[in-house]
């Protein structure tokens, strides 16, 4: 008996005002069955699309050609179903700074409480807190959580409402690999109960206890059957992306080339930390950083989850507590209190992260007005009358990006979209420094390229993070946090 079947049918989301909402998800209708005793993973360019399917977030046409024929008939399929979507962060802190602060707010919960909160007991918690690898983080601020913990801490929320099918999409994002590695292997454990289902980039590796595979395009499903009848397929869609990034490499090397011309080694420095040191809750992050970066260098700040990346650039834009250290100077002027504030700080800043993608009201601004608040420091909130000199710079962005509607509810595009438009809010102000913090995962392999091409000529000095090789800009230098042995190294790529 199969766990979920559906046959010929076309999907839609529920209406909910805009024009773009009432479209069919695919051109064509559909048919797949998973098994019970299958380990499925879905993946192409639609695959976030075909997990809310599965998850019973979309409406079937005809309405009986979705079924979960071994679940009976006693739930709604929404009653039996999760959907972890690993786009957004789970808890929005009131304040981007809140993450690296000492002091708790009504809004901020310890790992157990944030549990408690699913109405288990805890007993239970108890259990998930071992099966996913978090005993000792009971009372870890959660919005303190690295990512592979953050990620882990989602999935055992999502384990105690007792779900019978758990979907999890881009599993991966943002991860290193041996945070990676630790997650997949904690699902592995699960399944059976409830049954796990993943949605995975095609260049993602998949785990070795994926038994299935379903590939997704715009028209619908193009290939499904066993991991190892769609390999060559995948490997053929492997292969086909590493050709374009080859060749996409070459040509922004050149364009990074070509830029570095007009940024020589004799441009004024932007960055520096003079011997900086942060320090909290007794725990050393990073101790007498010394780090210039100059006006055209393209630095990638590397090291694994929770070394210290996102507290370097917090500090630049005076998101951290600490941020007020004479020994961080921008373009030449050292931080003091009273002598700069935020906005003046963040005016020269452009900034891309995957904290600010949670906190963005996706589902009330539009692609433009979304990128208009580009113009605004430390807000959200639209720009009621627009300069033409803005919305030049908001149209001239978009141009690079035909397929992506101005008018369209950000919340409404895909993952890979949304994260365009992050980046290209980073972008409108024309920013001196730009920051890109895993900007680029979960985006398409095309997507990324054009967004590559962009960061290649930009003029500015650039901070990149990211995991993943073909996530990350073409850099020339790199900063290499060690947390084993706490020192940070540096040089040229």
């Amino acid at each position: 008996m199969s766990l979920i079947k559906i046959e010929k049918a076309l999907f839609r989301p529920l209406a909910s005002g805009h024009v773009n909402q009432t479209k069919n998800i695919f051109k064509h209708p559909i048919t797949l069955s998973i098994g019970q005793n299958e380990r499925w993973a879905v993946t192409g360019p639609k695959k976030t699309e075909l997990l809310r399917i599965l998850g019973a977030k979309y409406v079937a046409e005809p309405p009986l050609a979705r079924s979960y024929p071994s679940l009976g008939k006693d739930f709604w399929p929404s009653q039996i179903t999760q959907t972890v979507e690993f786009g957004s962060t789970p808890i929005q802190a009131s304040h981007l700074s809140a993450r690296y602060e000492s002091y708790r707010e009504d809004t901020d919960l310890s790992l157990n409480a944030f549990l408690l909160k699913s109405g288990a007991s805890q007993d239970k918690v108890d259990k998930v807190l071992s099966q996913f690898l978090l005993k000792g983080l009971e009372n870890r601020w959660v919005v303190g959580l690295s990512n592979g913990q953050n990620r882990r801490a989602r999935l055992a929320l999502a384990l105690l409402k007792d779900p019978k099918i758990l979907l999890v999409d881009e599993l991966f994002l943002g991860l290193d690999p041996s945070a990676r590695q630790k997650v997949a292997s904690v699902l592995e454990k699960v399944s059976p109960n409830p049954h796990v289902i993943l949605g995975l980039r095609e260049q993602d590796e998949f785990p070795s206890w994926i038994t299935h595979v379903a590939v997704t395009d715009n028209n619908g499903i193009s290939h499904q059957g066993t991991i190892d009848e769609i390999r060559p397929e995948l490997d053929r869609l492997v292969e086909q992306s590493i050709a374009k990034a080859k060749e996409s490499e070459k040509r922004l090397k050149q364009a990074t080339i070509a830029a570095k011309s007009q940024n020589a080694a004799d441009q004024p420095v932007a960055i520096e930390l003079d011997n900086v040191t942060v320090a909290y809750r007794g725990e050393v992050i990073f101790e007498n950083l010394k780090f210039k970066a100059r006006k055209g260098e393209k630095w990638h700040i590397q090291g694994p989850n929770g070394s210290g990346k996102s507290t370097l650039l917090s500090l630049l834009t005076a998101d951290h507590p600490q941020s007020w250290n004479s020994k961080i100077i921008l373009f030449g002027e050292p931080r003091q209190t009273g002598k700069q504030s935020y906005f003046g700080i963040n005016e020269k800043i452009g900034h891309c992260s995957p904290e600010i993608h949670a906190l963005f009201p996706v589902h009330k601004r539009t692609v433009r007005q979304a990128i208009l608040t580009g113009f605004q420091i430390g807000s959200f909130v639209s720009i009621k009358n627009p300069t033409d000199d803005q919305l030049y710079r908001v149209d001239k962005l978009l141009a690079e990006f035909p397929d992506i509607d101005p008018e369209a509810i950000v919340g409404d595009l895909d993952l890979s979209d949304q994260k365009v438009v992050m980046f290209l809010r980073a972008l409108a102000r024309e920013p001196e420094i730009l920051i890109l913090d895993e900007a680029f995962s979960g985006m398409g392999e095309t997507e990324i390229e054009k967004c590559k091409g962009i960061v290649a000529s930009y003029q500015g000095t650039t901070l990149v993070v990211g995991h993943i090789e073909n996530e990350v800009p073409v850099c020339d230098k790199y900063l290499r946090f060690n947390p084993n042995n706490g020192k940070v190294e540096q040089g040229n790529l």
